[in-house]
């Protein structure tokens, strides 16, 4: 019987292929990772908007520009729905000039930063 894959475990597998350069197969593992989450966690857990975020970076580093578009946006749609305006880590900021893909008026974006733990929402 084959050994079942945690979604943790799959991040971690794609954490390690990003830090060697290898986004393709970092892209690979995330999908992979979002569509356990979203079986496991279902589709508006947090955790699903933050492998999503990463898969949008991992996808636009190797010119995937739908892919990441459509993760970023999905992972904004994810974060906006389940995360109280309260939440102590979300930052609201005005302008999202530095993002890959500049938000337009009546966008919303995320940023989801795992090593410091912040979310900062473009809205």
């Amino acid at each position: 019987m084959p050994e079942t894959r945690t979604p943790h475990d799959v991040i971690e597998s794609a954490e390690q292929a990003a830090a060697a350069g290898d986004f393709a197969a970092a892209a690979s593992l995330l999908r992979e990772a979002a569509a356990l989450q979203e079986a496991q966690l279902g589709p508006w857990h947090p955790d699903l908007a933050s492998t999503l975020n990463n898969l949008g970076v991992a996808s636009e580093s190797i010119g995937q520009t739908e892919q990441a578009e459509s993760s970023y946006r999905r992972a904004v749609e994810i974060a906006t729905k389940v995360l109280p305006a309260s939440w102590a880590q979300r930052t609201l900021a005005a302008g999202a000039e530095h993002l890959a893909y500049p938000a337009v008026a009546g966008e919303k974006w995320i940023d989801v930063n795992l090593s410091r733990h912040t979310m900062t929402a473009y809205i």
